[in-house]
């Protein structure tokens, strides 16, 4: 019995894979709300990991997006708690939110780009561009907690451009 509960609430990293789409999913939603990047009324509410969060209701940001997330999949083995899994995603989400508090104001319409640093030998869509690294001149740095489902590691910063 304690073999069967074990399995069921372990990962593998199909499942593993699916967490880490999720996360994004839903910390780059809350991330465009927090920020005002697109309109209030253009997010609806979903409940999730004990939270409730804001997803985009554009279609537009939705198909930008889709491609992006679903590049995350693969697949094989091991182990580690979901339930703690999902925890440490609520955890970071929470520190996304939080963060705005101490993030400049935005005074007028933004764009936003997602960089996602993959292996050298990782396959990537065609219509992906590779660039190098995209840093802010003389910006400022805050690390966010990480979390792990024990396939992927997942490590999470706000970096932005302090007034002056």
């Amino acid at each position: 019995m304690a073999t069967d509960t074990l399995t069921r609430s372990s990962i593998c990293l199909k499942g593993s894979a699916q967490l880490v789409q999720e996360f994004f999913h839903f910390g780059v939603n809350n991330i465009l709300y927090q920020r005002g990047i697109y309109p209030a009324d253009s997010f609806r509410r979903e409940k999730k990991y004990g939270l409730t969060l804001l997803v985009t209701s554009d279609e537009k940001l939705q198909q930008y997006l889709k491609p992006l997330l679903q590049q995350v999949h693969e697949n094989s083995t091991r182990q580690k708690d979901e339930k703690k899994i999902r925890q440490e995603m609520a955890d970071v989400i929470k520190q996304i939110t939080a963060s705005v508090a101490f993030l400049p104001l935005l005074e007028q319409r933004c764009s936003f780009d997602v960089l996602i640093y993959a292996g050298k030998d990782t396959d990537t869509p065609a219509d992906w561009t590779e660039s190098g690294a995209c840093n802010i001149e003389n910006g400022q740095h805050v690390q966010l907690r990480s979390f792990s489902t024990a396939v992927h590691t997942v490590h999470t910063k706000v970096s932005y451009k302090p007034d002056v």
